[in-house]
C-alpha cells in the first residue's frame, strides 16, 4: 500500500535523505501535480465562438491554443482556425492556416478544399435575413395541386 502524505506542517529540520524518502514515496508537491498548459480549453472556446459566429474573438481563441501546443488533434484545431479566419475575412491568413494542416489525411483534404473555396469563393455564407423573398422550395404535393 502506498505510502499517504500527511496534510501537517511538517518541520524545518529535514535531512536530505529523509526529504529524498518522501520524494520517491509518492507525495508530490503543488507544482509537480499541476495540470499541464495545454491550448485544450482555448480550443473549446474558439470553436464555441465559432458556432455563435463571433469570429474574430475565435480567431485569437483558437491562435492561442495553437501556440500553447498540447492539443490533441492539432490538425483539426488548424482546420478550425483557417475556417473562423475565412469566415472573419481574412482570406490570405486563411490559405495559409489550411496548407500548414498536416497530420490526419482526410483533415488535410478537407482543408484543400477549404481553400479552394477561400480562393475562389466568396468565403461568406448568406444569412436568412439577406435571402431572396420567395426563395423558398414548395413541398411537391403542393405544386401538384397548384396545377
Amino acid at each position: 500500500m502506498p505510502r499517504m502524505c500527511s496534510r501537517r506542517p511538517r518541520p524545518r529540520t529535514y535531512s536530505l535523505t529523509s526529504a529524498a524518502r518522501t520524494a520517491a514515496s509518492g507525495c508530490s508537491t503543488a507544482r509537480r501535480n499541476a495540470p499541464r498548459r495545454t491550448g485544450d480549453k482555448n480550443f473549446a472556446a474558439g470553436r464555441a465562438y465559432l458556432g455563435y459566429g463571433q469570429y474574430d474573438k475565435a480567431v485569437d481563441q483558437l491562435s492561442k491554443a495553437l501556440s500553447k501546443g498540447g492539443l490533441k488533434n492539432e490538425a483539426d484545431a488548424r482546420l478550425t482556425l483557417g475556417i473562423a479566419q475565412l469566415k472573419a475575412g481574412h482570406k490570405d491568413d486563411a490559405v495559409k492556416t489550411f496548407k500548414a494542416v498536416k497530420g490526419d489525411p482526410a483533415l488535410e483534404r478537407l482543408a484543400g478544399l477549404w481553400s479552394i473555396h477561400a480562393t475562389q469563393g466568396s468565403g461568406t455564407t448568406v444569412s436568412q435575413s439577406e435571402k431572396p423573398k420567395g426563395t423558398k422550395a414548395k413541398h411537391p404535393s403542393k405544386v401538384a395541386r397548384a396545377q
